[in-house]
């Protein structure tokens, strides 16, 4: 420092202590350096004063998203900054699209940040011919979609109709965020940690209500549609009795199991209990059926209460971890989708002898039409400049995956995906379930537990982010 060598001072910037957080910047960022240049990025943001390709109003985005204040996406308004500001900066012309997929197909398409009107459930499926003439219409050459499942279904409706519209051979990229984290691609998802703490908040809460009252059960129901990850962390955090979730089916004589084990704890040392379940875990054993069995087998023993947490889970306010995951997953997506257009773009030849409205209209498929009515035409000369890109690799979700950051091809992970409940048919968290019967004092043996595998670990192999 004294011989004033700040940027080698930065590169030997490290870690003073390991923390959970530290793991999650690792992962994006192995390196204070990386961070600084992120800060420095969005803080000290310059509007583009060339832009990247010669196609005119070039680099344009489409930015998809559902209302980032109390909707699902619980905690994910941190990235909504961080993406103006990049996208910004090189030279971007961008547009936000309210009530996502139908909102474009029905043109609310504005220029630059401004509200945003809640999202309703729709799939690009039931408007595509609309989406694709506003695609074409206002010039949009990539999309940043924001949101959960239904974003991912809808990205990969959309890539599975590029053989049908050229229009949609533009790069695309989904942050996942929903606090159901069901989205696959991520191990997380933007808004679930802020979930869980909102969830937490409201179990702790509501256990400490019962603190004058002696042998109390609270049966308690939580969100997350099919997915029990919002379930499975909040029982960890909270200590639950038991938490029912979809992805580990139960019977009645399971229930009865966990009755009794709740009801001989409250013979003896404990006084309050805690059962979490999930919105959807069983279509007969729901929430009203589950708080009567134990208010009957408990009775003389325990009284019950039931709570149904719903809309409490969502919006508040964004955890640290969120607004920081939001953060990087919004600079690294835009940065992504730059680099994917400029190395899709396509020069085209004598584009100045077309008419500014023949240039934004003219397709490929326009161009092969014109050669069938007049012979003089060359399709290589009227091939316009534009970006085409058509490869899986240019739909892709951004997620966190085993501390790296990636970037998953939609049409790849179709497979891993069920789609009529809505999540992926693998779910790295279920070995965790097992901590909730240890939390619980069940008797369970160290061999049910998934053993951990060692893996080489390198400088590359930690993390594929080279940084900027």
């Amino acid at each position: 420092m004294n011989e004033k060598r700040f940027e080698e001072a930065i590169q030997l910037r490290g870690r003073s202590k390991f923390t959970w957080s530290d793991v999650i910047n690792d992962a994006l960022h192995r390196s204070f350096e990386n961070n600084w240049n992120m800060y420095k990025l969005l803080a000290y943001q310059k509007p583009s004063q060339t832009q990247i390709s010669p196609i005119d109003s070039s680099s344009v985005f489409g930015i998809s998203e559902r209302t980032l204040h109390g909707h699902t996406e619980c905690g994910g308004s941190g990235g909504r900054y961080e993406r103006s500001g990049a996208l910004s900066g090189p030279g971007h012309r961008v547009y936000i699209v309210s009530d996502g997929f139908e909102g474009l197909a029905n043109g609310e398409v504005i220029l630059n940040i401004g509200m945003f009107e809640e999202e309703t459930i729709t799939c690009p499926s039931s408007c595509m011919e609309k989406l694709v003439e506003n695609l074409k219409k206002f010039n949009i050459q990539s999309l940043l979609v924001v949101g959960g499942f239904e974003a991912y279904e809808g990205i990969l409706q959309l890539v599975e109709a590029r053989g049908r519209y050229d229009e949609l051979c533009i790069p695309m990229c989904i942050i996942p965020a929903t606090i159901s984290n069901n989205v696959p691609g991520t191990d997380f998802s933007l808004g679930a940690d802020t979930a869980v703490n909102a969830a937490m908040g409201s179990c702790d809460k509501i256990k400490q209500s019962a603190t004058g009252t002696k042998r109390r059960v609270f049966v308690v129901e939580t969100m997350g549609g099919f997915c029990g990850y919002l379930a499975t962390y909040t029982g960890i955090a909270v200590g639950a009795d038991a938490a029912y979730i979809f992805e580990e089916s139960f019977n009645i004589h399971d229930l009865k199991t966990n009755v009794e084990h709740l009801t001989e704890k409250m013979k003896k040392d404990i006084q309050r209990g805690l059962v979490l379940r999930n919105e959807k875990c069983h279509e007969q054993y729901n929430t009203d059926f589950i708080y009567k069995l134990y208010s009957a087998e408990g009775k003389g023993v325990f009284d019950c209460r039931v709570n149904v947490l719903g809309h409490l889970q969502q919006g508040g306010v964004p955890t640290p971890f969120d607004r920081n995951y939001g953060t990087k997953l919004g600079v690294r997506a835009v940065q992504w989708l730059t680099e994917k257009m400029t190395s899709t773009f396509r020069q085209g030849e004598n584009q100045t002898s077309l008419s500014q409205e023949q240039y934004n209209s003219v397709t490929c498929r326009d161009l092969i039409q014109l050669k069938c009515f007049d012979s003089d035409f060359i399709i290589e000369e009227f091939n316009l400049s534009r970006v085409f890109a058509n490869s899986p690799d240019t739909a892709c979700v951004i997620g966190l995956q085993k501390k790296v950051l990636s970037y998953s091809p939609v049409t790849e992970l179709k497979d891993q995906t069920d789609f009529e409940h809505r999540m992926p048919k693998v779910q790295w968290w279920i070995n965790l379930r097992l901590m909730l019967k240890m939390l619980a004092k069940y008797q369970t043996s160290f061999d049910e537990y998934v053993p951990g595998e060692i893996e080489h670990v390198t400088s590359r192999s930690l993390s594929v982010d080279t940084g900027f």
